[in-house]
C-alpha cells in the first residue's frame, strides 16, 4: 500500500550519513555523566524542554510549507492533465471528472452516503473507519460528505507529518533528518493519496 511505501522510504533518509555511530557517537554527543556526581547523589544540570505548544509550532513551521508545496504541485499536475485531455482527446476520463474523489475516493463517498448494502460486493475492500469519520465531520463543518472526506485526509496528512518528524528526531537526534523526512512524506510519488479522499493519512497516523 502507498502508506507502507511511505514508511519504508522515509526510513532510508531519516539518518544523516554524516551522523557518527558507535564510539564516535559518544565523542560527538559529549562526555558521559561524571561518576562522582552520580555517587554523591547530585543531579546533573537540567535541560529546559520546550512547552507543548511551542513544540507544535516548531513542527508546523516545517510541515506547513511541505504540505502546501505538495498541494500546489498536485494542482498543477491536475491542471496539465485536464488541459491535455481537453485539447487532444476532447473528453475527460472518469478520474478527471471525479477530481479529489477519483478512484478510491468515490468508493469511500458512496460507502459514507449509501452504506455497504447498496454497493457491489467489491466495496468490502474498503474499511469503514474513514467514511464513518467523514460522515461524522460533515455536519460539524457544514460540508457535504465529499469535501468532508477530503478535509479529513488533508488534516490527517498534517498530523502524520508531525508524528513522522517527531519519530525521526527521537530515533536519530538529528533535526535536519527529521525535517527531510517530512518533505519525503509529502513529496513521495504516492503522496497524492494524502491530497485525494483516501484513507492513507489515517493509516500513517495509526
Amino acid at each position: 500500500r502507498a502508506g507502507q511505501r511511505h514508511l519504508v522510504f522515509f526510513r532510508l533518509v531519516m539518518t544523516d550519513p554524516s551522523t557518527p555511530v558507535g564510539p564516535l557517537a559518544t565523542e560527538a554527543t559529549g562526555p558521559a555523566a561524571d561518576p562522582a556526581s552520580v555517587e554523591d547523589g547530585s543531579a546533573p544540570p537540567s535541560v529546559e524542554r520546550p512547552s507543548r505548544w511551542r513544540r507544535l509550532g516548531d513542527d508546523l513551521r516545517v510541515v506547513g510549507p511541505a504540505w502546501l508545496v505538495a498541494r500546489i504541485l498536485f494542482a498543477l499536475g491536475w491542471w496539465v492533465a485536464v488541459a491535455v485531455a481537453d485539447r487532444w482527446y476532447a473528453v475527460r476520463t472518469p478520474a478527471l471528472q471525479d477530481g479529489l474523489l477519483a478512484w478510491d475516493g468515490s468508493w469511500y463517498r458512496d460507502i459514507a452516503t449509501k452504506g455497504y448494502e447498496s454497493l457491489p460486493l467489491e466495496s468490502l475492500r474498503f474499511f469503514p473507519g474513514y467514511p464513518w469519520l467523514g460522515k461524522l465531520v460533515s455536519p460539524l463543518t457544514g460540508f457535504s460528505v465529499s469535501p468532508a472526506l477530503v478535509l479529513v485526509d488533508n488534516l490527517g496528512a498534517v498530523v502524520a507529518a508531525v508524528l513522522v518528524r517527531r519519530l525521526v528526531q527521537a530515533e536519530t537526534g538529528d533535526r535536519a533528518a527529521a525535517d527531510r523526512a517530512v518533505w519525503v512524506v509529502m513529496l513521495f510519488p504516492s503522496a497524492f493519496t494524502l491530497v485525494l479522499a483516501y484513507a492513507e493519512s489515517l493509516f500513517l497516523v495509526g
